[in-house]
């Protein structure tokens, strides 16, 4: 690859990562910080600390790490269950939304929504399962790329490891894409309800509800991005590829930093506590110069 346009591609993937991780570790600090002062913590702040804790351990795992002489099938396998475990919060966490908003007549929906909160703690912990399943043979398929030196061996190898990434990341992708697809659906049917036969409803409540189906769109797309890049980087023919896994890195990269922007921007807690912080940390800059 050319030189300039392989530092450009860098300095763009170690932005997205600073971003990434200030965004996330902010997340996971907010919700520490009112789980101390109130002594409780709501499921939805516990999901959110757990998605925002295992993909800011993303984040330094796949960008900052690698540039430390540590054991390649250490990266690897640790890269792959943060990377397990923050697509199923996220699908956890859609879940909860869906549950929480979705207003279907189906028997297995409100059983689920009328058990959600007793279920969501053994869900998450049980999202970490399939997570050790996919992860532990990639020690030994990425042991036998590193000890096999043909080229007939290698191709196997990474035909393995995409089969074993790919069956990682489908199923927590089906249940977000379907939980994601039924709250547009829902959150668009009650705003246009809303706009129909409620006089009162206001601008203001109506630019609320497009934002939600807004951010509802937004991380359908953002999510099927990253499944299509990260399967693409392990597929055979790109793994070697040294012009497209640069971009896909990035992109790749984006995912964990742009959702968890989205996710701040979309809650209202969190938009106040992050205005509440750059105010702060405003002021404390003019103090300073002055």
């Amino acid at each position: 690859m050319f030189f300039p346009l392989q530092i450009a591609l860098l300095v763009v993937l170690w932005i997205e990562a600073v971003v990434g991780i200030i965004i996330n570790a902010f997340i996971v600090a907010v919700i520490v910080f009112w789980w101390i002062h109130s002594g409780k913590v709501k499921t939805i702040d516990f999901i959110l600390a757990c998605l925002g804790l295992s993909r800011l351990t993303l984040i330094i795992v796949f960008v900052i790490v690698p540039w430390i002489p540590v054991n390649v099938e250490i990266i690897l396998a640790t890269s792959m269950f943060v990377t397990f475990c923050s697509l199923w919060f996220a699908t956890k966490l859609c879940f909860f939304y869906c549950m929480k908003i979705c207003n279907y007549c189906s028997c297995i929906l409100v059983f689920l929504e009328s058990n959600v909160f007793k279920m969501i703690f053994w869900t998450l912990f049980t999202s970490i399962t399939p997570s050790l399943i996919c992860t532990l043979p990639f020690n030994w398929i990425v042991f036998i790329k590193i000890t096999n030196n043909t080229s007939d061996g290698s191709i196997n190898v990474n035909r393995k490891l995409f089969i074993l990434y790919f069956s990682g990341t489908s199923l927590p992708f089906f249940i977000f894409c379907v939980a994601v697809s039924l709250l547009i659906r829902s959150l668009w049917k009650h705003t246009r309800h809303l706009t129909r036969n409620n006089p009162g409803f206001n601008k203001a409540q109506l630019r609320a509800h497009v934002f939600a189906v807004k951010g509802m769109v937004s991380f359908l797309v953002i999510y099927i991005i990253f499944f299509i890049s990260s399967n693409l980087k392990f597929e055979p023919s790109m793994s070697n590829n040294t012009t497209v896994q640069p971009v896909l890195s990035i992109i790749i990269c984006s995912y964990p930093t742009v959702h968890s922007v989205i996710l701040v921007l979309v809650n209202r807690k969190m938009k106040k506590a992050l205005c509440c912080f750059l105010c702060c940390l405003r002021e404390d800059i003019s103090s300073e110069s002055n």
